[in-house]
């Protein structure tokens, strides 16, 4: 079990311990605070997401790659806090809720543009009977049903 401040399960020591460990961190070891500040996105409620947004932005450049890769592989929760940060660096007069909102509806619409590789046209799977639908036109009562 990772007990480091920075992971603690208290959002309150999480928190303090993200804002003072960016400005005690010696030279050097930014990529090391990075990964375990990274760890954290999409945990907590909307000001713990923040205080960890504002970490990250005083890390600067050393957290992009990581972003990025949180921003295509991470949960949804997690993609969601990475493009907001994203969106937050490159827009910071937008603001971080501006920022999450447009974040939550690119995830949600890169989420259903995606198809359905489990029951997909060249998966091989047949569909559930309660979403299949017949695309054949109803003929109607046919003589022997009169």
């Amino acid at each position: 079990m990772d007990t480091t401040p920075l992971r603690d399960a208290d959002d309150q020591v999480a928190r303090t311990a993200w804002r003072a460990a960016v400005v005690l961190m010696p030279d050097g070891s930014e990529l090391e605070l990075v990964g375990s500040v990274i760890a954290q996105l999409g945990r907590g409620a909307h000001d713990v997401r923040l205080s960890l947004s504002r970490a990250l932005i005083a890390l600067g450049d050393s957290a992009l790659k990581l972003l990025k890769q949180a921003a295509e592989h991470g949960t949804e929760r997690e993609r969601v806090h990475a493009i907001a940060m994203q969106r937050r660096r490159d827009r910071a007069e937008d603001g971080f809720d501006a920022a999450l909102v447009d974040a939550e509806l690119t995830v949600m619409l890169s989420d259903a543009a995606e198809p359905d590789s489990a029951t997909g046209p060249d998966s091989g799977a047949e569909p559930d009977a309660k979403n299949d639908v017949d695309l054949e036109p109803d003929p109607g009562p046919s003589a022997g049903d009169r």
